[in-house]
């Protein structure tokens, strides 16, 4: 019986130390976990450049200290003079002229003289429902014009030149009657007027004068073309 009890008593001596062992043992070291990484601010972009805006047409503050003030008449004269004329052909329609009614013309200046010659074409026919009648006119305008008065694109035109005409009719009569007739005449004319044309190719404008003369006398006359120069 005292052994039980002595046994027992040992037994709770020892649960009671190890109780106090445990007890006066500082706590395992807890891990330390790493920091979170500060990440760096994002960086103040550079606020997009200011580009200066253009100005048209140029002022005149942009020009160079000291140069003379644009004028249009000194530069297409300076055009003229430097580049001279580029665009040598020429195609217009013309409204009465030379070639009577209308004609269609082709032109061709001669280098930088300030000359050109000119040679088109015209064709009516007209037709007589009654008697079978009918009668057509074909002529060829020739002219020879002076360019060189003028800037770049204004021009003062003067020339000379005439025009060759063939004209024929016929007419039908009672049963099988029929007759027929054809000539060639011709008839001059100078011009005075004025032309819009580029010397370096593009649109082109001209109006003016052209009295038409013959053994007939005098037909007061104008004209009035566009086309283009090439």
């Amino acid at each position: 019986m005292l052994t039980r009890v002595g046994l027992t008593v040992a037994a709770c001596l020892l649960l009671a130390q190890t109780a106090i062992a445990q007890q006066a043992a500082p706590p395992p070291p807890q891990p330390e976990y790493a920091q979170p990484q500060q990440y760096a601010q994002p960086q103040q972009y550079a606020q997009p450049q200011q580009y200066a805006q253009p100005q048209y047409p140029p002022q005149p503050s942009m020009a160079p200290p000291g140069a003379p003030p644009y004028d249009r008449r000194t530069d297409d004269y300076r055009r003229r003079q430097e580049e001279g004329v580029t665009a040598f052909n020429s195609v217009f329609a013309e409204a009465l002229g030379v070639g009577g009614l209308y004609s269609i013309n082709y032109e061709r200046r001669f280098g930088q003289s300030g000359w050109a010659g000119r040679i088109g074409f015209s064709y009516i026919s007209l037709g007589a429902s009654e008697g079978g009648g009918s009668v057509s006119l074909l002529t060829f305008p020739i002219t020879l014009s002076y360019l060189g008065i003028g800037d770049y694109y204004n021009k003062f035109e003067i020339g000379a030149g005439g025009m060759i005409a063939r004209a024929s009719a016929s007419a039908g009569g009672v049963g099988s009657s029929y007759a027929s007739a054809s000539g060639i005449g011709g008839a001059g004319t100078v011009l005075f007027g004025y032309r819009y044309q580029s010397d370096g190719g593009g649109f082109q404008f001209r109006a003016g004068i052209s009295p038409l003369f013959g053994p007939g006398g005098v037909l007061p006359w104008g004209y009035i073309s566009f086309g283009g120069a090439f």
